[in-house]
């Protein structure tokens, strides 16, 4: 970053870090104070966990979440969530098998639109994803249900 500033013949770093960016704007500050203009940092993540550990500590929610996530789409019901089933440890039984089908045998998708493969790496990102903006559908699996 601190290249990046002196390319552009700019003294200090004007820098709007969110989540991971937080890690870099705060270690970027502490390393070179002086050449620090404005730093904002958003959505911080932990530093210490981040610089000390294999981050686990990011990923302990990961269940509960999960779990909001089966108890939220048995309530909202099969009108409004694609991977709806009658009872909450059946969506969770529903995503278990997903998974491992996924993984022996990976889902050829076409749309409309566009068309790819749906492997386990990409609904293991996509699952993460829906956790990381539960709200936005462009994120979601629900609709492989």
């Amino acid at each position: 970053m601190l290249q990046i500033t002196q390319a552009f013949g700019f003294e200090k770093l004007q820098y709007w870090g969110i989540s991971y960016g937080s890690v870099l704007g705060a270690t970027f500050a502490t390393l070179f104070p002086d050449k620090v203009g404005r730093l904002i940092i958003d959505g911080v993540e932990d530093m210490d966990s981040y610089y000390t550990s294999n981050a686990t500590n990011m990923m302990v929610d990961v269940n509960a979440n999960l779990q909001a996530f089966f108890d939220g789409c048995h309530k909202a019901g099969p009108d409004v969530c694609p991977f709806y089933a009658p009872s909450p440890s059946a969506i969770a039984a529903k995503l278990d098998v997903l998974t491992s089908s996924v993984k022996e045998q990976p889902l050829l998708v076409v749309t409309p639109d566009s068309h790819g493969i749906v492997d386990f790496g990409f609904l293991r990102n996509a699952i993460l994803d829906s956790l990381f903006a539960p709200y936005d559908p462009a994120v979601g699996f629900v609709s492989l249900g």
